[in-house]
């Protein structure tokens, strides 16, 4: 891991307190998630209920992927619920809920997620996945969810593209 920083700061610039992902990283081990995070990236999304939902990355290593032949290093996303304290209560890996033989924009930066939104109504989180040209609906019912994909807007997904909208064989005509 790289000593990425989740940092919270008052108005005047003053550090009030962070936690470096390699703290977060001993923090995840220790609970038993599957994944390590390298580094905090894109987005943090603060809940009312003083929990963060962060976006991480952390890599594993395939063989022999399409197009790939050895070994790969690939960078996939995670998402992380902090309670008020910080600590890591709820988990998501892309590696899990995703086909990393889906690598529409080349390996290793296989899915390169931009943003977190929380929806109130159902307590889910929609996650913008650049590199799948993906939006998705993730099982997190309040950090009581499975982390199942509810449904994927975008190339391929679960919805079609109307006759006056780009061509549905394009993948960059969606979300990427």
């Amino acid at each position: 891991p790289t000593d990425s920083v989740l940092r919270e700061i008052d108005l005047a610039g003053t550090t009030i307190r962070e936690l470096k992902v390699t703290e977060l990283a001993q923090k995840m081990q220790n609970a038993g998630f599957d994944f390590v995070p390298n580094s905090f990236h894109h987005d943090i999304l603060p809940l009312d209920n003083g929990h963060l939902i962060v976006l991480t990355d952390f890599s594993r290593d395939f063989t022999d992927l399409p197009g790939y032949p050895g070994t790969t290093h690939v960078i996939g996303d995670g998402i992380v619920d902090l309670d008020a304290d910080w600590n890591p209560v709820w988990a998501w890996n892309s590696f899990d809920y995703l086909d990393v033989n889906r690598h529409l924009f080349g390996l290793p930066d296989w899915t390169h997620s931009n943003a977190l939104v929380y929806s109130p109504g159902d307590g889910d989180l929609l996650l913008s996945v650049r590199h799948q040209s993906w939006d998705l609906k993730i099982d997190y019912n309040n950090g009581a969810g499975t982390g199942n994909v509810l449904w994927r807007l975008g190339y391929q997904g679960d919805f079609a593209l109307t006759e006056n909208s780009v061509p549905s064989d394009d993948p960059g005509g969606w979300f990427s």
